[in-house]
């Protein structure tokens, strides 16, 4: 995988149903451009790959093959928010509590598996 930036713009690219010409139009740039990007033979600056990542919902690490976890700051932000005010919440019970609490959980996240089509 000698071009995992190319491979992965291309992809949300499809993902989004555009052509090389509609994400170039987007970004103010030419189908050219986008057809370097994803070929690996031009390089995008770093403010044109900041916007590839907030277009596409994606993180920077993400788009450049750094990690496969697609989710951007933001919502790695906020799940750290909720983890803490989780936290604070079963800190706040005895521990019988938080084991009926957890167990609930655990039911509801394998209730939902189990009703996914």
């Amino acid at each position: 995988m000698d071009n995992l930036f190319g491979e992965r713009l291309r992809s949300l690219r499809m993902e989004k149903d555009m052509s090389q010409e509609e994400l170039g139009e987007t970004f103010g740039v030419g189908k050219v451009t986008i057809s370097g990007y994803e070929r690996g033979t031009r390089t995008p600056t770093f403010d044109m790959l900041m916007g590839f990542a907030e277009f596409f919902h994606v993180s920077t690490d993400y788009l450049l093959g750094r990690t496969d976890n697609r989710a951007p700051v933001k919502s790695l932000e906020a799940m750290i928010a909720s983890s803490k005010a989780l936290n604070e919440v079963l800190a706040k019970m005895d521990p019988s509590e938080q084991d009926k609490f957890l167990e609930f959980a655990m039911w509801t996240l394998q209730t939902k598996a189990q009703n996914r089509p």
